[in-house]
């Protein structure tokens, strides 16, 4: 509110002066004696009034009003315009704000109330003024309108006032609302696009590294297929090879079951010829002893032939001859013996030798067999090897078509992360932009 100093100026600048605030003191008993009865006609006129009557909850509130009313009425005829009239003034300037009431309604309340005041001076000059005639019911009339057209002057003024001081505190709840809510959200908008821009430069530098990755694992799967694809060629050669050393073994591991099988017969067939051969000896046996015995014979004739003289010339020749056929027979059995015994010592060599080259082909037998067991666990091996390989031939394969959509991925990813960088980038100098604007606003909107 203004100053003491002010007031004054005011007062004086309405022609408000002491002589004025006299007068107005004097009127004092006639006004407050008038007042309930104006007042009373006054609210009546509220009540009927929708844009008034709803201002006041109730009759208590509204006669509240009026014994408000009534007491600064009292201090206004009363000429006090000190620091009680402006707190009581005050009060009311703030209720009207507080209430909403409109500076018209004020007014032509005013208006209504004067009336009365000023009714009830030109009665009471009727009934006469004394000796000071109509010069002082003039100065009485001037000095009561200038003091309810002063009070109107404070109640508005401290009504604007306080609108103004409720804008302006509006504004500042508003300003500091806008300010925590938008300016929150620009602040967090802005953050947002620079971690989105981060976030999209670290994309775009991961799908750039992803698809140069991709790209390499995909020229490292094609090598790969590729290789798997030659492992797959040589695991088939290799079945294919295995296939045929277990053909090979199987057919040496038959030769060599005849081979024992012949070999057997041949034992058997050297076992026959030994068992000639001992048998051949028996007969050599035989001869030498009837050589042996023909020499013997031979012996005797010859002695015979001696003792018999010329008689016996002739069969002393022939026991002669007889006993020298006899040592040939004796010398080719002893020959023919002695090759006997060297074709047994050499038949039982052979036998000998012939069971050793059975037992050796039997054993190379038995390893064919192992041979051709462990072959045939290779080839099975090389097959199950062969169809992994297949299908690891396919799955690089696949790979590598998947890789090459990986990388169609990337590409794709690095165009988007790139669109969002510039995206991102635009709405980071936007949300600047508007952080600017909002600050100005609020600059604005606070210095209002």
């Amino acid at each position: 509110m203004s100053t003491s100093t002010s007031v004054d100026a005011r007062l004086k600048f309405v022609g408000l002066d002491e002589t004025s605030r006299a007068l107005l003191r004097e009127l004092k008993p006639l006004v407050m004696a008038a007042l309930p009865g104006i007042l009373d006609r006054f609210y009546d006129r509220v009540a009927q009034c929708p844009d008034t009557a709803r201002l006041f909850g109730d009759t208590q509130h509204m006669r509240r009003a009026r014994e408000a009313q009534l007491k600064h009425w009292e201090l206004i005829v009363g000429g006090e315009f000190g620091e009680t009239y402006l707190a009581s003034v005050n009060r009311i300037g703030e209720a009207h704000n507080r209430l909403g009431l409109e500076p018209r309604w004020y007014i032509g309340g005013y208006s209504l109330i004067l009336s009365g005041i000023l009714e009830a001076i030109e009665t009471q000059a009727r009934s006469g003024l004394g000796a000071r005639g109509r010069g002082t019911k003039a100065r009485l009339l001037a000095a009561v309108t200038a003091a309810a057209l002063i009070d109107v002057d404070f109640a508005i003024s401290i009504y604007l006032e306080a609108g103004r001081r409720d804008k302006r505190e509006a504004l500042e709840r508003l300003a500091t609302s806008f300010d925590a809510n938008i300016g929150g959200i620009v602040g967090t908008v802005s953050a947002a696009a620079r971690e989105l821009e981060s976030a999209a430069g670290t994309l775009t530098a991961s799908a750039q590294e992803t698809q140069q990755l991709s790209s390499t694992v995909a020229a490292a799967s094609q090598q790969a297929s590729s290789n798997v694809q030659s492992v797959a060629s040589a695991a088939e050669q290799l079945a294919g090879s295995v296939s045929e050393i277990g053909r090979q073994v199987a057919q040496s591991s038959e030769i060599a079951v005849d081979a024992v099988s012949q070999a057997g017969q041949t034992d058997a067939r050297i076992l026959d010829l030994s068992h000639a051969a001992g048998r051949i000896g028996d007969v050599v046996k035989l001869i030498t002893a009837v050589a042996e015995q023909t020499n013997l014979l031979a012996l005797n004739a010859t002695i015979e032939a001696a003792r018999a003289g010329e008689a016996g010339k002739g069969f002393a020749v022939v026991a002669q001859e007889v006993k020298a056929l006899a040592a040939q027979t004796a010398k080719a059995t002893d020959e023919i013996g002695q090759q006997i015994a060297g074709m047994q010592v050499a038949t039982q060599d052979s036998v000998a030798a012939i069971k050793a080259i059975g037992g050796t082909i039997g054993r190379i037998a038995e390893i064919a067999g192992a041979i051709s067991a462990a072959v045939e666990e290779q080839g099975a091996a090389t097959r199950e090897i062969s169809g992994n390989v297949l299908q690891a031939a396919q799955g690089t394969s696949e790979v590598a078509a998947r890789i090459a959509d990986v990388n169609r991925g990337a590409s794709q990813t690095g165009s988007a992360a790139a669109q969002v960088l510039a995206s991102s980038g635009s709405l980071a100098a936007e949300s600047d932009k508007l952080k600017r604007e909002v600050d100005s606003f609020l600059a604005l909107v606070r210095a209002a």
